[in-house]
């Protein structure tokens, strides 16, 4: 059977293609990605905001993924499928398939590898006990994801002991929730524990109690505020092992 995409067919260079042509060289180029960079198609520009939403972390802080976009046609350019195929070339690279959306990429493809395998499941499984909490929240841990992360973070904290651990570390927060609160830049209580009363359940404090957390980088700090266009404020506090001792003592 042959695959004629009409949108190609207005230049004397586009020839008719199989879906067999076309699988082929997917293959090939597929194992030419694998070979360059020990890693994959991750989405295209059509699903690039699905992935980018539903792996916010991949998107906003790994570098990997951020410097490895690159033009469909520059990728197909640069490996061996131009020896390997001559005249149809200019039409088969019109045909390279985005194993997350299931389209043909029209533009630019990200290239990354998850550090895990399973990856459909685990995307799947990441975005279904949102929906639950939010509709039947007393019914989240009765999720098989949902019950597996419970029992991995008790496991992790049964293995944990209490460590000190001087040196130096960063704490920031947005200027414009200082001001509102009208506290003073120049106070260390600022950068403190927030009070009981503004304190929320959030990712890293699901018990909603004071706490406070500390970066070991300046970048770090700055990253975990969440927001690129506000002005933040950061405290740089050094600790020794006498006061680190006293903070566990008084704990």
């Amino acid at each position: 059977m042959l695959i004629w995409e009409s949108t190609l067919s207005t230049g004397p260079s586009y020839l008719p293609v199989s879906a067999f042509d076309i699988d082929t060289f997917n293959d090939i180029l597929v194992e030419e990605i694998d070979s360059d960079f020990t890693s994959s198609i991750c989405c295209c520009v059509d699903c690039y905001e699905d992935f980018a939403l539903t792996c916010p972390g991949v998107e906003i802080h790994d570098v990997e993924f951020q410097t490895n976009a690159v033009s469909v046609y520059y990728c197909v350019e640069q490996s061996h499928l131009v020896h390997l195929y001559t005249a149809e070339l200019m039409t088969l690279k019109h045909f390279v398939f985005c194993p997350r959306c299931g389209t043909y990429v029209r533009r630019s493809i990200h290239i990354f590898e998850h550090p895990f395998d399973r990856v459909e499941e685990i995307e799947k499984s990441i975005g279904e006990p949102p929906s639950i909490g939010s509709a039947t929240p007393f019914l989240l841990l009765k999720h098989p994801f949902a019950r597996s992360i419970l029992e991995a973070v008790r496991g992790l904290s049964a293995d944990t002991t209490p460590k000190l651990t001087p040196g130096t570390f960063f704490r920031a927060r947005k200027s414009a929730h200082i001001t509102k609160q009208y506290q003073s830049f120049s106070d260390i209580a600022t950068f403190g524990p927030s009070p009981s009363g503004v304190i929320g359940e959030g990712r890293f404090n699901h018990a909603g109690a004071p706490m406070i957390c500390l970066a070991t980088t300046l970048e770090t700090a700055l990253l975990e505020i969440g927001s690129l266009n506000e002005l933040s404020s950061v405290v740089k506090l050094a600790l020794d092992v006498e006061q680190c001792t006293a903070c566990r003592a008084a704990h």
